[in-house]
């Protein structure tokens, strides 16, 4: 029940749109903990330092009502709340944006204005976010199929210590717009602290979202690869793809200049330096941690056109190989 308290503590607060639930108090038991505008999995309390994971976006069914949905991973502690990922309202169509949220320092932010509702149905987002030596937090959210991404710093330096990671799926209207209803929403590529998480072994605990007697939003059990979560009473299932050892989320920048930093987030790198390509050419690698890796890429870029896709992909020390999903161009 630990987890209940500090939010219960929040609820004046619970006025900014990506902000707190409300907990129906439940027991610990399967399912979890009920919440009424949270569903997904969290981490019981660290310390934790960094997480990531990947979603694709749902398909929201057409409905003459407005509503709000949100999905996203974060690091909690108490009442402070560090997360990324995306938020829709439903309209004709669904305005769907990147965001970020420093709670209760700020509002949620939209880092990209003027790109509101690129973020399309069956697009593959990533974020990641890690807190840094000084005690500030990086936060990464990247729209994969579209090369849409931000990065930006958030300066907590009073941050508690003892930080869960959460993947949540939010009806984040607050009472103002009910759930916009979903198709399934796949959480996948889990990382935390350099590794992947495995949901069952790992002690994850499920949340469900109940509002009254009705059932809004409800998680699978944990698969070999992350999670799902349904709308309303629906049956979710978990992808059955295989657990990965080695998993990129995300990669930035997503367009790519000559002779440039590249940072590589994800898990399973391993201490130990391996190798980096960008197109079957070897990057010289900058830094190298189990969660982290820092590359430059090269002097030279393909010749136009600019637009063909590049593929970057990361060889362990293990010879275990693990290729980026995103849609990473050329900028020259």
């Amino acid at each position: 029940m630990h987890r209940l308290f500090p939010r219960l503590l929040a609820l004046a607060a619970a006025a900014s749109m990506l902000a707190f639930p409300i907990f129906a108090i439940t027991g610990e038991s399967s399912p979890g903990v009920t919440s009424s505008n949270w569903a997904g999995y969290f981490l019981p309390q660290g310390p934790y330092h960094s997480l990531g994971g990947q979603w694709t976006m749902p398909r929201q069914a057409s409905t003459p009502h407005r509503g709000a949905l949100s999905i996203w991973l974060g690091l909690q502690a108490s009442s402070d709340l560090i997360q990324g990922g995306t938020a829709q309202v439903s309209e004709v169509p669904p305005i769907t944006y990147l965001f970020f949220e420093n709670y209760p320092v700020g509002p949620p932010k939209d880092p990209l204005p003027g790109q509101d509702g690129q973020t399309r149905a069956k697009d593959r987002v990533a974020a990641y976010i890690r807190r840094t030596p000084g005690g500030s937090f990086e936060v990464w959210v990247e729209d994969l199929t579209r090369a849409r991404s931000f990065h930006t710093i958030l300066f907590t330096p009073h941050f508690p210590l003892s930080v869960e990671p959460e993947w949540l799926v939010e009806d984040s209207g607050n009472s103002t717009l009910p759930l916009a209803a979903f198709s399934p929403i796949q959480f996948s590529r889990l990382t935390v602290d350099g590794g992947l998480v495995h949901l069952k072994r790992d002690g994850a605990e499920s949340e469900s979202m109940v509002q009254g007697s009705s059932s809004y939003a409800t998680p699978s059990s944990p698969g070999a690869n992350g999670f799902a979560v349904a709308f309303a009473n629906r049956t979710a299932h978990a992808s059955s793809a295989r657990t990965p050892s080695v998993a990129i989320d995300v990669v930035a920048p997503m367009r790519i200049h000559p002779h440039q930093p590249l940072v590589i987030l994800g898990g399973g790198f391993g201490r130990r330096p391996g190798q980096v390509f960008l197109d079957h050419r070897r990057l010289k690698t900058l830094t190298w941690h189990p969660g982290i890796i820092r590359a430059l890429s090269p002097a030279t870029l393909p010749a136009p056109p600019f637009d063909s896709k590049m593929q970057l992909r990361v060889t362990t020390s293990r010879a275990v190989q693990a290729q980026f999903d995103g849609n990473l161009r050329a900028d020259p």
